[in-house]
């Protein structure tokens, strides 16, 4: 075994990764975005074109009733996953999502940028009926974390975002209007971990358990993520 080949390979792909990134991050359009029309070669499309497919686990159930293209159901045993880990690198970034939950009790993920328990930039999800953002600093500490008031109603579609600008806070909005603002002067610790909808690494009903992964319950619709805050202004105007 090479290691310092392999060391090397993984310099120049990191290297690579980077570039692509960036390339990405000057366009004008979100860096990627799901809106969930099904699948195609059992994959749901990023239809950027920047090839952030979504592989479904589980029952994914893909539906068309609802806000905009489609939206997919999931079962609390059900997500999906994007396997390009390096390729997401944003400092300071916006996501957003539509929800549909029909639990609101417990700690559930909608998007996070993790599979496993470890650090990362960012946890978008609901916790007891509020909105909850987790993400780890420079020094690993979780200094980003914040909740919001309960704002989350069940089986009612309600629109999520998390806007995080480097060095100057967090915030986040239902429908958009704010519901919680919390000041970092630091930056989000970035990490190699795949992106997943509906997942997170611990949670559920029981709280109390840090050993079990938190699977929604319920209907998620138009993921995005852009490489770059969104001011107030923008995010009233997501669809």
């Amino acid at each position: 075994m090479n290691c310092e080949k392999d060391v090397s390979d993984d310099a120049e792909e990191t290297r690579q990764a980077e570039m692509a990134y960036q390339k990405m991050a000057k366009e004008n359009k979100p860096l990627l975005h799901y809106t969930f029309e099904g699948l195609k070669n059992g994959f749901l499309a990023d239809i950027t074109g920047h090839g952030f497919d979504a592989a479904p686990i589980g029952n994914v159930k893909f539906m068309s009733d609802g806000p905009g293209a489609g939206y997919i159901h999931l079962d609390g045993a059900s997500y999906l996953i994007v396997a390009r880990p390096r390729m997401i690198r944003a400092a300071s970034f916006t996501v957003t999502v539509r929800v549909r939950p029909e639990k609101i009790e417990g700690r559930w993920g909608l998007v996070s940028k993790r599979l496993r328990g470890t650090e990362c930039p960012f946890v978008l999800g609901i916790q007891n009926g509020s909105v909850c953002f987790e993400a780890t600093d420079l020094q690993h500490k979780w200094s980003w974390n914040t909740v919001s008031p309960p704002v989350i109603k069940v089986n009612q579609w309600q629109r999520i975002t998390a806007v995080v600008t480097s060095s100057k806070d967090v915030v986040l909005y239902v429908d958009g209007q704010e519901v919680n603002r919390h000041p970092n002067s630091g930056q989000v610790e970035l990490n190699d971990e795949p992106l997943t909808i509906g997942h997170e690494a611990w949670g559920g009903l029981d709280l109390s358990r840090s050993d079990l992964p938190a699977m929604f319950y319920g209907d998620i619709a138009d993921v995005q993520i852009w490489a770059r805050p969104f001011t107030e202004d923008e995010v009233k105007k997501i669809k």
